[in-house]
């Protein structure tokens, strides 16, 4: 992903600089905006295959997808295909109507403010999701400067002791945003004193299937906001 950034940024030198070249009666040879050869990938091709980039997603569980209107008091979860409320309080529903979607969802067509929510201690919300060939996890949960409570993240299928925590409340700045977790499952390495930030992996297998497990760790409010697996 880095080399594709650096890329991208020299390609935009190279054409920041044919520009200034024509406009001061100079130029390269070419006309502007004419294609600038990139320079070849640092890294072999089977090393930047690796890291794959999930275009098809296998299995998607997203709030804006359920509804189709802006407004959503109350939808019940027994009739969602896949999700499960195993135990304790898990809701689906709008808890800040006729508000916009607060950030960027991927793979949504348009932005509301619908959620899976948690009001329980304990509450256990299940999502059932299928792999592709080069399994990924995408997890979009709320995180804001106050009122939010955590929740526990878990595959209990593969690995039962591999607990992610989701972490409701930051302190970098006073907004509320959806925050965008991007897992390579199919690693075997866990670094949990990364938190967030480390190699999040069970050991996946391509094309498999297995249950996202989501456990709230107070009565404080939780909010998922979508669940896609490639």
């Amino acid at each position: 992903m880095h080399e594709h950034i650096a890329y991208s940024v020299v390609r935009g030198l190279l054409y920041l600089n044919d520009r200034m070249c024509v406009e001061e009666g100079g130029g390269s040879g070419r006309e502007v905006g004419e294609s600038n050869p990139l320079p070849p990938p640092l890294s072999t091709k089977e090393n930047l295959d690796r890291f794959e980039l999930c275009e098809n997603p296998s299995t998607i569980y997203h709030a804006n997808e359920m509804v189709t209107h802006s407004h959503v008091v109350n939808m019940s979860i027994d009739g969602m295909e896949g999700v499960d409320v195993r135990h304790g309080n898990w809701s689906f529903y709008s808890d800040r109507p006729g508000k916009p979607g607060s950030t960027y969802f991927p793979f949504s067509s348009h932005i509301l403010d619908a959620g899976w929510i948690s009001s329980s201690d304990k509450a256990v919300l299940e999502f059932k999701v299928k792999f592709g060939k080069n399994p990924r996890l995408m997890v979009g949960f709320l995180r804001s400067y106050e009122k939010l409570g955590d929740c526990e993240l878990k595959l209990p299928l593969l690995h039962r002791a591999r607990t992610v925590l989701l972490p409701g409340i930051q302190t970098e700045h006073r907004t509320s945003q959806v925050y965008n977790l991007n897992m390579d499952v199919k690693q075997n390495t866990f670094h949990e004193t990364f938190g967030l930030f480390g190699v999040l992996g069970w050991g996946v297998e391509p094309n498999s299937s297995t249950i996202v497990k989501f456990q709230a760790t107070s009565k404080k409010k939780f909010k998922l906001v979508y669940v896609i697996a490639c």
